[in-house]
This record gives C-alpha cells, structure tokens and sequence, in this order.
C-alpha cells in the first residue's frame, strides 16, 4: 500500500513533468530559423531517397538529421510537429532525470525539481533559434553515458565498487559489463550527432577507468580490458550503423573530408566575434541565473566534503566542456550542453540550503527568499515575452495565427514565403531549384534543392567546397536560383568564380526582399 510520503513524490512528478510540457507546448508554434529549415529539408529529401553527403551535403553529422527524419515521418516536417517531437523527447530526458536521481539527494523531492531546472529552464527562457540544435538534444545521451558507467561501478557514492567485487565476482562482472556496453552506446549516439563532444565523452570513460583500476586489486588488467572491450563494443553499434550506411553509398571520403578537412576550416574562415561570446555569455547566465546560483552552492559544498562519483563526472562535463565550446562559433545555442550539469548541480546545492536551512537565522531566510526572486526575474521576462507573442495571434491555433506569429519572430519568413511562392510556381516536381542563402525559401517550397552543397553559411565554405558547388551547379543545371544579398557579397570577396558562372548562366528575373530570383539561361549548352 502507497505510503502517504510516496504519494506526495509521485504527485511531484506528474506536476513537473506537466509544467514542462506546458512550457513546451508554448514553445511548439514558433518558428524555424535557419538551422533548422535546413535540417527539415534535409531530412525531407533523405525520406525521399536522397542521401546524406552525396545528394545533400552540410557538414554536420547525421545525427541531426536522422532525429529531424524521425519526427518528420512520424508527425510531419511543420514547425508545431518537429517542435512536438523535440518536446516528446526533452520530456523522456526529464523523465530519465528523476527516475535516475531518486536516490542521490538527502531529500527525496528535489530529484524531480533538477528535471525543472534542466529542462524546464531550456523551454522557459527559449527562443527560436535554439529548438531543435544539436546541443539542444545531446544532453540526453551525454547524461546516459555518465549515469550508465556510474552503474557499472555500482553507484554514485565512492566505494560501492568495492562491495560488488566480493561474493558473486562473476554475477556482477556481468552486470557491470552491460552497464558499460550501454555507456558506449550511449557515447556513440553522442558521436554521432556532434562529432566534438567527443572530448567530454571520452573524459568520462577515462574517469570510469581509473577508478575501475584503483577498485579492482589483483583483477586491474583483466578488469580494465573487459571494460574497454564492453564500451566498445557499445560504441561501435551506432558508429557502425552510420559508417555502413555511407559505405553503402559511397560517401565513406566525403564524410572523411566533411569531418576533418572542411569542419576544422570553418571557424577560422567565418570568424568568431569576441562581442558574440560575450553577449551569449551576459544572456545565457541572466536567464539560467536560479540554477546557477544553486549550482555554485553545490560546487563550493562537493568541494568541501569531497566529490561523490556523479559529481566528478559533471566536473567533467564542465571542464571539457569549454574547449569544446571555444573550438566552434559561440552561437547562444551551443551554451545548452552546460545546461544539464548545471541543473544537476542546482540540485546538489537545493539539497545543502534545505538541510542547513533550520539553522540560518530568519533574516538569512528572507534574504535567501529574496535573492531567488530578483534571479527569477530574468527567466520570467523572457517566458513571459514568449507568451504574449503567442498569445496576441490567436495562441497560433489558426493557420493565419502562426503564420503572423512566424513573420513577427522571425523576420526573414516575410521574404521566404516570396520566394517560396515563386520556386513552386510550377507543378513540375522535376525542375531544378537551389537556394543560396536562407533555407526557409526551400523549405517552406517543399521542392528538393538539385545541388548538394547547401546554400547556407557560405560565409564559412573553404575553396573546396566552393569547388564543388560550381561544379554541381554546371552539373545540376537547376532551372531556378535564389540568391541573398548578403550571400552575393560573399561571393565577391571570397568566390568572384561562383559570381561569374551565375552571372554567365544565369539571369535575373526578379527578387523579394535581399533574395535575388535568377533563371537559367536559354538555349544554354549541357556542359560548362
């Protein structure tokens, strides 16, 4: 019979969970930005037989893409769908959250508030252009491979290892051995949606084997090898899926070249902008400013009394985390990947102010209450910008609602739907078309792009990839041509090739907004 104290946990859980999904279903109808116009339209086209480097190239791994495919096939390639998509799965990372941390906290109930400060802080303070990013979603696999390799040791608390290496050796041998095999499984989904995470991943399982090694007295080299084998063995399930699949095709070098000759290439080309990293920087740490502040509190006690296992690994996480960071653009949405050990830290440093709390004075308690208030201010604008934005178009449950709510929060959808119009004038299906610039024009379209190479962010195309995206465009002979402004002078400065084999085959027929319409030229001859 339920006691009255798990009753009152459980009516917890269903209070967040459902706090968070109204937090998301507020999110579901804004719009796509770029970045994820172009993974929707990527996925479109893989859902119809194209495939990932050779038919559409971007040099991302195709974990964003296959997440995009799923969710588009199951519920469709809307902005509501996908956004809806993404909720499902941040409400199974929440989920995975308080059923993992039952146990680790000294008051049972804060458990499920570190799913709130998690997940339910990414839906209150978000804006478009982070849904649906790569570092929006890595956070459920990174914290799987963290959790499962605290498993295999037999716990969050140091020594628990000790116990499982007396008695039944073989029996928990095993059981160790599938916790890391689902590590390694869980770090190669990791791969294989961000190929630079790879770092923090790799941190945790050397961590995982040192204290293997120091745990396991006269068994080390038997013990550390077993190990390793059952991580890689994980690992490479996913890895394996995704290299058999280029294979298949024939992509195994585009990819090889992708990774690690163009990616490497890109920052330095596009330029990070110090004024970037710090207004990313002021903006995320404004709005996280609750679970932050919580979180130094559980820092500053795991660094007095000494660090429990799962602490060391979220320490991990934060170290590696920032050259992980550094090495890409400092977009506002890579700053998501610190949000899940933040979260969890906040619960640490919850759990140290509850149990000191009856010993503070009363002014401390106002002044505690206080502070939480004034650091909730940010996060509350910013989800109360979100509402009234939704809410003054009819809560986007018309179709003109949304449509309003997209043009008002994203304005480049204004030129987009323009565009758009004018690529699917035609009922032919087969008509080349490309698009250099913003992919909203080709997704809101639905037309499949003729040339590989995505027209978005030339700013950071090396000249091998400008190569290839004249070559295919004398290939491909796409009948129409969008072309942005900002994207023409890019060409000027860093392509004047490109420029001039538009220019020759090409020729301009109209435009909406900073988006140039071009058509190919008649009576032009096959080849260049």
């Amino acid at each position: 019979m339920p006691t009255r104290r798990s009753s009152a946990w459980r009516i917890e859980i269903y209070a967040v969970l459902g706090l968070i999904a109204l937090l998301g279903i507020l999110a579901m109808p804004l719009p796509f930005t770029g970045d994820q116009a172009l993974f929707a339209s990527g996925a479109r086209q893989l859902a119809h037989g194209d495939v990932l480097y050779r038919d559409f190239w971007d040099v991302k791994q195709p974990g964003i893409y296959l997440f995009y495919l799923v969710g588009g096939q199951v519920f469709g390639y809307s902005e509501i769908a996908v956004h809806g998509f993404e909720l499902g799965y941040q409400l199974v990372f929440a989920t995975v959250l308080i059923v993992t941390l039952r146990r680790t906290f000294r008051h049972r109930w804060i458990g499920p508030l570190v799913a709130l400060f998690v997940v339910g802080t990414y839906y209150a303070t978000i804006e478009p252009v982070v849904l649906g990013q790569v570092e929006s979603l890595i956070g459920l696999p990174l914290y799987l491979t963290v959790w499962c390799s605290l498993r295999a040791l037999g716990g969050v608390q140091r020594g628990a290892i000790d116990a499982a290496a007396t008695g039944q050796r073989r029996k928990r041998n095993r059981y160790r051995m599938l916790w890391l095999f689902a590590s390694g499984l869980a770090g190669g989904a990791v791969v294989v949606l961000k190929l630079v995470i790879a770092p923090i991943v790799v941190g945790v399982w050397l961590l995982t084997a040192w204290e293997l090694l120091r745990a396991t007295r006269g068994r080390r080299i038997r013990s550390f090898a077993s190990g390793t084998v059952a991580v890689a063995a994980g690992f490479a399930i996913p890895v394996a899926v995704v290299v058999a699949y280029l294979a298949v095709h024939g992509q195994l070098g585009t990819a090889r070249w992708t990774y690690f000759s163009v990616t490497p290439q890109t920052t330095g080309i596009a330029g990070r902008p110090l004024s970037r990293l710090i207004d990313g920087s002021i903006t995320t740490g404004v709005r996280w400013a609750v679970p932050i502040a919580l979180a130094l509190v559980g820092l500053s006690a795991a660094a007095r009394k000494g660090w429990d296992r799962l602490e060391l690994r979220l320490v991990v996480w934060l170290i590696l985390g920032v050259p992980v960071f550094l090495v890409q653009h400092w977009w506002i949405y890579t700053f998501v990947m610190f949000l899940p050990p933040v979260g969890i830290f906040a619960g640490y440093g919850l759990d140290v102010i509850v149990s000191s709390w009856s010993t503070l004075r009363r002014p401390v308690h106002a002044l505690a209450i206080a502070a939480v208030v004034v650091l909730l201010v940010p996060a509350a604008v910013r989800f109360a910008h979100n509402g009234r934005d939704v809410a003054r178009h009819d809560f986007a449950l018309s179709s003109s609602g949304r449509d309003a709510l997209h043009r008002e929060l994203e304005p480049n959808y204004t030129h987009a739907t323009e565009s758009a119009a004018w690529l699917r004038r035609t009922d032919q299906q087969d008509r080349g078309v490309y698009v250099l610039g913003n992919p909203l024009d080709l997704y809101l379209a639905d037309r499949r792009q003729a040339v590989a190479v995505s027209g978005w962010s030339p700013q950071q195309f090396p000249q091998s990839v400008w190569a290839r995206l004249r070559g295919e465009l004398v290939a491909a002979r796409p009948d129409d041509l969008v072309v942005d402004v900002t994207i023409d002078s890019i060409m000027r400065a860093r392509s004047p090739e490109t420029l001039k084999l538009i220019g020759e085959r090409y020729v301009r027929v109209g435009g909406a907004g900073p988006d140039g319409w071009y058509q190919l030229r008649p009576g032009l001859p096959v080849t260049g």
